[in-house]
């Protein structure tokens, strides 16, 4: 059931929030999980300020297309929160200004949309997957991390899975799997979530006509 929840917030809050997501495939789900980590990696995104150096994303789509051509913006980033069965993914964008949170929900859904209208690149596709590896063989560096991976590996496969098996099933990825699995996430009902000054709420758009956007836009 979709509708307008409002908790309690304080007014004139420091940031203004926006995250719309769908239903995406679970940690179980291995190879389709890995596409949609490859999604995520080539979105990417972050925040206005950044310090920039190697493995930043600074040159992922949500940066390059976004941040860089919105300055009102305070971040962007895709995002995803995931279980055994089931995940969210989607991107989360704030403002300073709750007047912007209108302006902030167009960008993210025309951001969401713009992997389908403009489909990636082999060269895009792998620098997403060197990205991803490199960020998968600097958070096994942790014991905690290792340790945290070995027993979810165990409770969802009944194994642990070899680092180079893992790596081998991301370089086997093609941009059509991508795109088929990226259309089946966005075919979802999308969660529309705002946590802002209540005053936002006369500024944003109806819950129906954001879902429509996302089903009758899927080519451009």
């Amino acid at each position: 059931e979709y509708g307008v929840r409002a908790p309690p917030y304080p007014p004139n809050p420091p940031e203004d929030h926006v995250i719309i997501c769908f239903e995406a495939p679970g940690l179980a789900q291995k190879r389709a999980f890995l596409s949609m980590a490859l999604i995520q990696t080539m979105l990417g995104g972050g925040g206005a300020f950044s310090a920039g150096g190697p493995g930043k994303g600074m040159h992922t789509r949500l940066y390059t297309d976004v941040l860089h051509q919105h300055g009102w913006l305070y971040s962007c980033a895709c995002m995803s929160v995931s279980y055994s069965n089931i995940s969210l993914f989607g991107i989360h964008g704030s403002v300073i200004n709750y007047k912007a949170v209108g302006s902030l929900t167009e960008v993210i859904a025309t951001s969401l949309m713009s992997l389908l209208w403009k489909e990636p690149s082999e060269h895009e596709l792998d620098v997403a997957k060197k990205r991803l590896k490199s960020n998968m063989f600097m958070n096994l560096e942790s014991r905690a991390i290792m340790t945290e991976d070995l027993g979810k590996q165990i409770l969802l496969y009944g194994e642990r899975i070899a680092p180079k098996e893992i790596l081998s099933e991301i370089d086997s990825i093609s941009v059509h799997e991508v795109l088929r699995q990226y259309k089946e996430i966005v075919s979802s009902s999308p969660t529309f979530v705002v946590l802002s000054d209540e005053r936002a709420f006369n500024l944003l758009p109806q819950y129906q006509p954001l879902s429509d956007f996302f089903k009758n836009r899927q080519t451009q």
